[in-house]
């Protein structure tokens, strides 16, 4: 069985259409899940798609500078 968050990371990237969620576990469905993902053309641009997303989204988060900038307040 997934965990909570994989399954959830899983499900949403299955609603992107970018991912298979295959819970619970069957190698079976793993296997026409890795055949699928490798085949369709529509899967690869909406993984694409949800990347550049990502990328995008953690350029304008600065997620390392507010680390750092807490840490650095912290330990002040």
């Amino acid at each position: 069985m997934l965990f909570r968050s994989a399954r959830s990371t899983a499900r949403g990237l299955a609603a992107l259409g970018c991912g298979i969620c295959i819970d619970p576990f069957d190698i079976g469905a793993f296997h026409a899940a890795v055949r699928r993902v490798h085949d369709d053309a529509a899967m690869r641009d909406a993984a694409q798609a949800a990347a550049a997303e990502a990328h995008a989204f953690m350029a304008r988060a600065q997620a390392l500078e507010t680390s750092l900038g807490c840490l650095r307040e912290a330990l002040a």
